[in-house]
């Protein structure tokens, strides 16, 4: 839109610029070139100094990164980001990367940034991982907790998985809760309760509620 308008600027200055030409020329050129000079140089400028900025903001606009000495996020109050990208590491060492389709600061106070499509992972010092994925969510640079909506998913690299509508993921210590009903799959079999609580990256889980396991059959030794 501000690039349709600069040029519609652009070509509208270039015939003030041509009718005031055609104007003077004649009747007095000498006048009219003395003027040009004058003109002619502050209209590049001008011109070359919207382009410049133009071409900087469309490239700002595009992509920002949310890593802690980059770009803090009283920085972004009020902006639209697109695929935001945040990394980090908890208390224990471990790595764990946030990304979104995009992003904007909903509190400037508490520095909470409202996620479309926001997408994670943590990594294990094991090389063991975890993967999240969910439609929105909120999340709290300071705090280092993210809050999960709309068809959330949760699973790692052993094949668990579990299906939810919502959860809190505390970054900072690996931990993740809901309230929600959940339903999980895995080599061991099926799940089902009416809420959960994982601990310490998946090494503690818990149904809670109403919960049912069914376990997969083991072939006789």
């Amino acid at each position: 839109m501000f690039g349709k308008t600069l040029i519609l600027f652009l070509i509208e200055l270039g015939t003030k610029i041509n009718n005031f030409k055609q104007k003077f020329v004649i009747q007095d050129p000498v006048f009219f070139f003395r003027t040009l000079k004058i003109v002619l140089p502050i209209f590049v400028l001008c011109a070359g100094g919207l382009l410049i900025w133009w071409s900087y903001f469309k490239a700002a606009e595009q992509r920002f990164s949310l890593n802690d000495s980059k770009l803090a996020p009283s920085e972004i109050d009020g902006l639209n980001m697109v695929n935001p990208k945040y990394s980090g590491v908890d208390s224990s060492g471990r790595v764990f990367t946030l990304t979104a389709q995009t992003a904007k600061q909903i509190d400037p106070e508490t520095g909470i940034i409202h996620l479309e499509k926001p997408t994670g992972d943590v990594t294990l010092k094991d090389g063991k991982w975890f993967y999240l994925q969910a439609g929105s969510g909120n999340f709290s640079h300071k705090e280092k907790f993210l809050e999960l909506n709309q068809e959330v998913q949760l699973h790692d690299n052993s094949g668990l998985e579990f299906h939810t509508k919502s959860a809190h993921i505390d970054l900072e210590n690996g931990n993740a809760r809901g309230t929600d009903s959940i339903i999980g799959t895995g080599s061991f079999g099926n799940l089902n309760g009416s809420g959960f609580e994982i601990q310490d990256n998946g090494k503690n889980i818990k149904l809670l509620g109403k919960s049912n396991l069914i376990l997969n059959n083991r072939p006789q030794p």
